[in-house]
């Protein structure tokens, strides 16, 4: 199961096993047009990149 909860930057989110303990979680600060800027992830386990493959706004 993941929660994602919206902060003043973005979002931060928890991962959570079947046994309800933590396994993963991180926070993806976005710009003013929801983007996730240079796609990094700042996590509990060390900061990730994600590759942003097309954009659509509505």
């Amino acid at each position: 199961m993941r929660i994602t909860e919206a902060t003043r930057k973005g979002l931060k989110f928890t991962e959570y096993g079947a046994d309800g303990k933590p396994l993963f979680g991180g926070q993806i600060d976005l710009d003013e047009r929801g983007n996730a800027g240079n796609g990094s992830l700042n996590g509990n386990q060390g900061k990730q990149r994600f590759r942003l493959v097309r954009k659509a706004y509505q």
